[in-house]
This record gives C-alpha cells, sequence and structure tokens, in this order.
C-alpha cells in the first residue's frame, strides 16, 4: 500500500475520538473530517445492617495527629499498601483473612464504661465511601460482640482514649484488640479530645438534615458512641456515643487533611442486636468469604452468590454475607417477595441486569464528590469536572433502572423504583444540563478524556473560555496536519498516539522503516516489537503549547464548575439513596440469577429447622 493511502488510514484512526472539534472555516471543514458537525436508605425497611464492610483499608503515610495525643502513637508496621505520597496503592482489591475486597481507609474510635458489664461505645468513619456508623454495645468481660464487630470493619486506625493505652494501665478492650487485630495501628487520645458536645454538633453539620432528628433519638443514652465519633475527627451513657463522634471526626480531619460538606455524610446508628454475629475462625472454615486453599478462586460461598454488576452491589452483598440480617419483617421477607418476583418475571429480570451494566462505582463517586477541596490546581480541577461527568452519567443510567422496574409489584422493589423515580433524577439532571454539554460525557481514553473535559461546560458561559477552546482546535488540527505531512514526506504510515505522560507521540511499523536511512526528523525512538514509537521536534512544541493551552481551558472553567458542585452537594442525600437503591437492586437480581440457574426454592421461615433434599452449594456447583 502506498504511503499516502496509510496517511488517509492514519488521519482517520486518530481523529476519530475528536468529535467535539468544529470550525467556522467553510474550506477547512471540507479538508477535515475534525470538521465534521457535531452535537455541541432510605427504605422503610433499611437496606443493610452494615455498610462498613469487612475488607482490608489502606493506611496513607501521613504525620501523626499530636495536638491531642498524649503520647506517641502505639503503633506497628502496616501490611497495607501505601505509597510515599499517602495516595492509594494502584492495587484495586486488597486480601485479608476475610478475602479479597476494596481498598479503603477506614478509623475507629473505641471507649468503654469499666463495670460489672462494660458497654462500649464505638463510632467507624469510612473515608472512602462517606459513611460513619455508630454502636453501643452491651458486651461481657472479654468483649467478644465489640472484637468482633471491629474485626467486621477492618479499621486501618483504632483510636482510644490515652488512659486505657501504656505508659498507662492497658485496659483488657485494649489488649485483646492489640493482640486479636495486629494490622490496625493503634493510637491515643487525651480524655479532653472526647467531647460529647462536639460530637452532637458534627452529626447537626454533617448528616443528611432528615437524618438528624432519627439519629439523635437513636444515640439517646448512648454517650460513648457519640464521643468516639468527636474522636476520630482530630461519662454517662448519653455522653459516650456523642464524643466518638467528635473524636472520630477530628482525628480524620487532621491525619487525612480532608472536610465534609455540609448535610452529605451518612451518619447511622447500627445496632448491634439485628445481626447475626459469625466468629472469624467460623468464616474462615466454612469458607463463606474465601477459598482455604487458592484465594482468588470463586469455590467459596461468596463468589457463588457474587453475579453482581455494580461495585457498589458487591460491596453491599459482602457486607450482608458478614453480617447478615436477622429481623424477619424488615429485612428477609422483604428481601424473599423481591427476589420471587424476579424469579417469575424474566423479562423484568433481563432489562434490570441490562441496565445495571451503565453504572460506575458510584459510591465512591460520591464521596469525592462531598469532600471539600483543599487546594485548587489544574489536576484537582481536571478532577473535578471527571466528577461532574460521571454524575451526568450517573443520572443518566438511572432512567433506565426506574423504566425496567416499572412493572415491579414488590414491596421492596417498588420502594427502590420511588427512590429511582424522574421526579428526584431529573432536577439535577437539569442543573447539570445548564452548565455541561448535553452529549459530553465521561470517557475512559486519555485522549477522549481531554477533549470531553476541554468541551464540557457549554459555550457562552465564559467568553475567555470559549477563546482558549478554540485555540485548542487550532492547535490540534496544525498537530494532525504536521502528521500527515510527515508522513507524504517520509515515506512513512506514522500513527498518532496519545497517552497522559508523553501527550501526542508516533507510531510507524519497524518494516516501514530503513535502519541505515533513518529520517533525521524523527526523536525519542523506542523499538516495541514490531512498532517504532518516536516524536518529532514540531510535535513535541505542539504538544507543550496544547497543554498550555489545555491548562487555561481548565482554569477558565474552574468557576463554573465550582459553582455546580456546591449544587450538586446540596443533592448529596437524594444522590445517596439512588446509589444505594442501585446497590439493593444489583444484590437482588444476583440472586435471582443464582436461584434461577441454580433451580434454588424459597424458604419457609417457621420455629422449626428442618431441611429437605438440602445440597452443599459448591460442591453443587463443583459436581455439576
Amino acid at each position: 500500500m502506498s504511503p499516502s493511502g496509510y496517511s488517509d488510514a492514519s488521519r482517520s484512526i486518530s481523529r476519530a475520538s475528536s468529535v467535539y472539534f468544529q470550525n467556522s472555516n467553510s474550506s477547512s471543514s471540507a479538508r477535515n473530517p475534525l470538521s465534521q458537525s457535531s452535537s455541541s436508605s432510605v427504605f422503610a425497611q433499611h437496606i443493610s445492617t452494615s455498610t462498613i464492610e469487612s475488607r482490608s483499608a489502606h493506611t496513607p503515610s501521613v504525620a501523626s495527629y499530636g495536638a491531642t495525643s498524649s503520647r506517641a502513637p502505639t503503633s506497628r508496621p502496616s501490611t497495607r499498601p501505601s505509597t510515599a505520597s499517602g495516595r492509594r496503592s494502584r492495587a484495586a482489591s486488597a486480601s485479608s483473612i476475610l478475602g479479597l475486597s476494596d481498598s479503603q481507609s477506614v478509623v475507629c474510635a473505641v471507649s468503654e464504661a469499666r463495670g460489672v458489664t462494660p458497654s462500649v461505645g464505638v463510632a467507624f468513619v469510612n473515608v472512602s465511601h462517606g459513611e460513619v456508623v455508630l454502636s453501643q454495645i452491651c458486651d461481657n468481660q472479654s468483649y467478644v460482640k465489640t472484637i468482633h464487630k471491629i474485626q467486621m470493619a477492618c479499621p486501618s486506625r483504632i483510636i482510644f482514649m490515652a488512659s486505657a493505652c501504656p505508659p498507662a494501665r492497658p485496659s483488657t478492650l485494649y489488649s485483646l484488640i492489640d493482640d486479636l487485630i495486629p494490622e490496625a495501628q493503634i493510637e491515643a487520645f487525651d480524655r479532653s479530645a472526647w467531647s460529647e458536645m462536639a460530637g452532637l454538633e458534627y452529626i447537626s453539620t454533617l448528616a443528611f438534615v432528615n437524618d438528624i432528628e432519627p439519629v439523635k433519638v437513636a444515640l439517646s443514652g448512648k454517650f460513648y458512641a457519640t464521643s468516639s465519633l468527636a474522636a476520630v475527627r482530630a461519662a454517662s451513657d448519653y455522653a459516650l456515643t456523642y464524643a466518638h463522634v467528635y473524636q472520630v471526626m477530628k482525628y480524620v480531619e487532621g491525619h487525612f487533611n480532608i472536610r465534609f460538606s455540609p448535610h452529605s455524610l451518612r451518619v447511622r446508628y447500627q445496632p448491634s442486636e439485628d445481626t447475626m454475629m459469625i466468629d472469624i475462625s467460623a468464616i474462615q472454615s466454612l469458607e463463606i468469604m474465601q477459598n482455604s486453599r487458592t484465594t482468588k478462586s470463586k469455590d467459596c460461598l461468596f463468589g457463588l452468590l457474587n453475579h453482581t454488576a455494580t461495585p457498589m452491589g458487591s460491596r453491599m452483598l459482602r457486607s450482608n454475607m458478614l453480617q447478615p440480617p436477622t429481623r424477619e419483617d424488615s429485612f428477609i421477607s422483604p428481601r424473599h417477595d423481591a427476589l420471587a418476583e424476579l424469579t417469575t418475571n424474566e423479562e423484568m429480570f433481563r432489562e434490570i441486569r441490562k441496565s445495571l451494566k451503565l453504572f460506575h462505582d458510584v459510591e465512591k463517586l460520591l464521596t469525592k464528590l462531598i469532600i471539600l477541596p483543599a487546594t485548587t490546581d489544574v489536576g484537582f480541577v481536571e478532577e473535578q469536572i471527571s466528577q461532574v461527568l460521571m454524575v451526568k452519567s450517573f443520572l443518566e443510567s438511572v432512567s433506565g433502572l426506574h423504566k425496567a422496574l416499572r412493572p415491579a409489584q414488590s414491596t421492596l422493589l417498588s420502594k427502590v423504583r420511588d427512590l429511582c423515580s424522574p421526579e428526584i433524577t431529573i432536577p439535577i439532571l437539569g442543573r447539570i444540563r445548564r452548565t455541561i454539554e448535553a452529549d459530553v460525557t465521561y470517557m475512559k481514553s486519555p485522549l477522549d478524556l481531554r477533549n470531553q473535559r476541554t468541551f464540557a461546560v457549554k459555550s457562552g458561559i465564559n467568553g475567555m473560555l470559549d477563546v482558549a477552546r478554540q485555540t485548542y482546535k487550532e492547535l490540534t488540527e496544525e498537530v494532525h496536519q504536521h502528521v500527515d505531512e510527515l508522513n507524504e514526506a517520509c515515506g512513512v504510515a506514522a500513527k498518532l498516539k496519545f497517552d497522559n505522560g508523553r501527550k501526542y507521540w508516533l507510531r510507524i511499523k519497524a518494516a516501514d522503516i530503513d535502519d541505515e536511512n533513518i529520517p533525521t526528523v524523527l526523536i525519542n525512538m523506542v523499538r516495541k516489537k514490531n512498532d517504532v514509537e518516536c516524536q518529532t521536534l514540531s510535535l513535541v512544541k505542539l504538544n507543550l503549547r496544547l497543554s498550555d493551552t489545555y491548562n487555561e481551558v481548565v482554569i477558565r472553567s474552574d468557576q463554573v464548575i465550582q459553582d455546580l458542585m456546591v449544587e450538586l452537594r446540596r443533592e448529596a442525600p437524594h444522590l445517596f439513596r439512588v446509589c444505594e437503591s442501585v446497590a439493593l437492586v444489583d444484590m437482588i437480581s444476583s440472586f435471582a440469577q443464582l436461584a434461577t440457574t441454580r433451580d434454588y426454592v424459597r424458604p419457609e421461615i417457621t420455629g422449626t429447622l428442618a431441611l429437605k433434599a438440602a445440597r452443599h452449594p459448591i460442591l453443587d456447583k463443583a459436581c455439576n
């Protein structure tokens, strides 16, 4: 094939992703494909008794938050993945005694009232998923319930009052946690840091507006849980719970250097009485979460049940397996009714599964959304534009799920359908579309994502932004024109590529280049199998000019995006509830997938335990 033939193919392929480039110049439009026109948890029954799942959490490399600490932190070398900058490891999952799970950061504060029957307050802040769980446990002298609760949450850091830790005489609870949860780092703070009133203020400031009073009612008479939440941020029974709230939030703000937007945090009180307590050794020996021989094998109960299509659904399934809900009227029967409907209505089941495939990890996305920015550099603004585009994609996908749930008759699926109704999602989506182009969406490839960010904000909102984007389009045209001229002059078929490191670069078939007569214009040449990757000096210069122009576009977009982010943060309660609804439907549909393919039947819940024609689920799968 002639070099010119390669050139035409290269141009059409490399420009296929640049759909937002338009040029009013008709002659340019006729020549260039780039100028082609383009259109510029709250259910009646709570959906989960524990959304702090048991998984390994990342421990950032941060300086010790010692302002309120009376001693150096009692810490052990962490086995969790970390980087020098404190950012999360590239690993998408972490392994623990409870199996593979998402890496996440969970901080726990613990305090106790000593007596014959000790009362223990615990507060967990899941920094990765924007959630606070409070609990107060009436335990025994061996603290079985408390240890189990903490093990299920898998915190990376645990905070105690200084009086319960060395150099003072360590309490029994401290000694047990230090021995049984060695992967967590323990730190101590003075009792003055465990403030009941400050914890109450945090709940009033950060919790969803409609959840503030229910949480306060649930925490009445539970001082230890509230004081612990206060601890994570930097003793009568009523004060302990609020003091936990204050301490845990203070610690998070100090160590992670983050602040949450007002009324955007999921705060819930979780009683320990409504869930089944499964011992860690039983979870391991029964291979509930992980195969005992091969950790990555799906030959375990979780692997058998997990047919979820979203990360949120998988996390909810994991949480419900580690701490199964026990209330028949609020949890078990409604879920059985929904499962029965999905297994009998095949068309609705297929439509639900199809709609679930369009969702990203919305739970982590919304957590990033509600964190107030500490800096406003170009990289941060880029990330915020991506977040807005992902929220837009999420809301557009919800309409498909709502449509799929229209035939639903069961109570649970009907409530999910109501929470996903257009009356909730369309107003939020309308606010986004007033600022963001309707046909802009989140993309994964680096070049597509950069172009989407560049043309995300509607034209006409900021005049200087429009000028910068016009310059960006013209420079991109120059890049493609340069490649065309290079192919013609050197007789090669260079393909234009892009990545975040080198920006634009060229790929040429090694067979098209004569080793003894390499074009002098090519620089930075690297041989990769049958291809040669390289650049030219002109291409490097154009990359620099494009980067400067792109940065200016992002900076010009900053104020518009910040205003939109403020509006979206106000909608965080609705967005999180929709997210939890999607996760619940995903988990139920996963059960329906298994029940249909394995011919499982609905159990009858009575006062007698009897099994008829029962079979081991893992062995049954392996044998058949």
